[in-house]
């Protein structure tokens, strides 16, 4: 423990004059949380020491009442090294595996130890011993803040550059198995050859559509708009493909198609028949099986647009659920039957971009009674958006 100050002693000269006592306690905390292996003193220390100094310096800035006031205004911008001291504390943490958690932990860890030494050291009461705390606990709210900035982008980062790499990365080899799975089929003799090359085929275009929206989402939260080309279709005739297509996926599970009405516009048939791949795929995997999953379209009460429903009989989505279910990989499940290989919660989100691209809009309804209803409502026209670097 310090020894003992007379008179009164600034709590930022104290911090300089006991940088040891306060960094070994931070040393103790780090070794302690540590994930994985326990490296050194200097590497469990970092720049606690810069960080602590950064902090003083920054204490010293305001040590004038008017000074303190300016300071809750702007926090920070006339001592950059607390800014520098703390963006290279949380970089080099996340080199180290350190999560979120651990990362704010050592801070609070830091403001305890200070708060305590200090306090040990019996300081003699004077009245600027309360600013002085008041922005020695700004002061590390600052470091606390930068550094959670700092930890949150670089993880982003990580993330997209993942699922960047992931997406455009297996495009290729997935594309050679389908061309050699196609090429298989045509050209066998055998009656087991088909069957088999069949599933394999099932399984690439699983792979594929899951490939292909990892690059969507990867594209879409660097900024980039999703590209649609529209041309003249018929929804009708693309909701039947889609339909046969999920009948195909989900063999045990039985739908029903209802078109009504002119069902003719211009939109992106790609785009479009993701989206109904995706609300068929995600009704048939909620839904309890027992009943049919509904594909309705109709046009709008003004004929302006084209509205499509998706129906499914299963258990009621709980309020909070529904309110985050377009983000992107969120998952609502009820058991672990639930559970769809191949899928990491990307479906909806995708409908929702495809619906936005459209300039449309996409509701989620649950019942009590467990009936799930996704509608959608698009205009007849969509105006084409071009690719942004290609998504």
């Amino acid at each position: 423990m310090p020894p003992p100050h007379t008179g009164c002693l600034r709590l930022a000269d104290f911090i300089d004059g006991n940088l040891e006592a306060i960094v070994a306690e931070w040393e103790n905390f780090a070794r302690e949380h540590w994930p994985g292996e326990v490296p050194g003193p200097v590497e469990l220390r970092d720049n606690a020491v810069a960080m602590l100094s950064a902090v003083a310096e920054d204490m010293r800035i305001h040590e004038s009442k008017e000074d303190h006031k300016c300071s809750l205004e702007e926090t920070g911008k006339e001592c950059p090294a607390l800014e520098g001291a703390a963006l290279q504390h949380a970089q080099e943490r996340i080199q180290s595996g350190f999560d979120i958690i651990q990362l704010v932990a050592e801070f609070r860890a830091m403001r305890a130890s200070v708060m305590r030494i200090w306090r040990e050291s019996h300081p003699a009461p004077h009245a600027k011993q309360v600013n002085d705390l008041i922005r020695f606990n700004e002061a590390i709210d600052q470091l606390v803040a930068t550094s959670v900035e700092a930890h949150s982008a670089r993880v982003e980062q990580g993330r997209r550059l993942f699922m960047g790499i992931i997406g455009h990365d297996l495009r290729q080899p997935l594309c050679s198995v389908r061309l050699l799975v196609s090429a298989l089929i045509r050209a066998g003799d055998t009656i087991e050859l088909p069957p088999v090359l069949a599933k394999i085929q099932h399984s690439v275009d699983s792979m594929d559509a899951l490939v292909r929206d990892l690059v969507d989402v990867s594209s879409i939260r660097l900024g980039v708009k999703m590209a649609v080309y529209p041309v003249p279709l018929d929804l009708a005739q693309l909701a039947d493909q889609a339909l046969i297509q999920a009948e195909s996926a989900k063999p045990r599970q039985s739908f029903k198609l209802v078109c009504v009405g002119d069902l003719h516009g211009e939109w992106d048939g790609l785009r479009l028949r993701q989206l109904l791949a995706n609300l068929l795929g995600n009704a048939a995997q909620h839904g309890s099986g027992n009943s049919p999953v509904e594909l309705i379209l109709h046009p709008t009460a003004d004929n302006a647009g084209v509205e499509i429903r998706v129906r499914n009989q299963g258990r009621q989505i709980p309020k909070e659920v529904l309110d985050v279910l377009f983000d992107p990989l969120v998952q609502h499940t009820h058991a672990e039957t639930d559970r769809c290989a191949g899928s990491i919660g990307l479906g909806l989100f995708i409908c929702r971009e495809i619906v936005k691209a459209h300039q449309g809009k996409i509701e989620v309804e649950s019942t009590k009674e467990g009936i799930t209803t996704f509608t959608v409502v698009i205009p007849r026209v969509t105006t084409m958006t071009p690719a942004e670097d290609g998504i």
